[in-house]
């Protein structure tokens, strides 16, 4: 998600026995992930992508026992960045050292209408109004492009924002 043609070709030079391969974005990663998991068997996985994609793949590779190598090709990379892996020949280079780090990765479980689902986050998770911004954005954004679609999305959607309700560590809490 999110590479450019470029992106792959630049990877598949520096990581040649690495396998490429492209997600349908029509279809939940999740069980994407597990299916090319457990057809491959990798040692490990990579995903270029931004946060929101990073976050998927991640939960495949704790839910597998694998390490993960994260390569930058969202909009902002805020988690690549705090990685320092927003450079792709620094990232490869450590690939291929064999150099890794921890991290630590959340979970956020919503309950409401549509049931309880559990989601793992790496750096921020996205609730209440963001996803809407997102949505709002995509949707405008071939129209009158990336910035000013982000910027009258985000107007819209605080325009009209209420707390969301919920508990963090057992405790009630709201946020804007």
């Amino acid at each position: 998600a999110g590479s450019s043609d470029e992106t792959a070709a630049l990877l598949r030079q520096g990581l040649p026995r690495a396998e490429q391969i492209a997600l349908d974005t029509d279809t939940d990663p999740a069980g994407q992930l597990d299916t090319l998991v457990a057809t491959h068997r990798p040692r490990a996985l990579g995903v270029c992508g931004g946060d929101g994609t990073v976050a998927a793949v991640a939960a495949a590779a704790r839910a597998h026992d694998l390490p993960l190598a994260v390569f930058a090709g969202g909009t902002l990379n805020h988690f690549a960045r705090d990685l320092g892996s927003d450079d792709h020949a620094a990232t490869m280079r450590a690939v291929t050292g064999g150099h890794a780090i921890a991290v630590g990765l959340g979970e956020v479980t919503v309950t409401g209408a549509a049931g309880t689902s559990t989601r793992v986050f790496v750096n921020t998770a996205g609730i209440g109004g963001y996803p809407d911004t997102v949505r709002l954005r995509e949707r405008w954004e071939p129209r009158i492009g990336k910035w000013p679609a982000a910027a009258l999305a985000m107007i819209d959607v605080l325009r009209t924002a209420k707390p969301m309700r919920g508990r963090l560590d057992g405790a009630p809490a709201a946020w804007w």
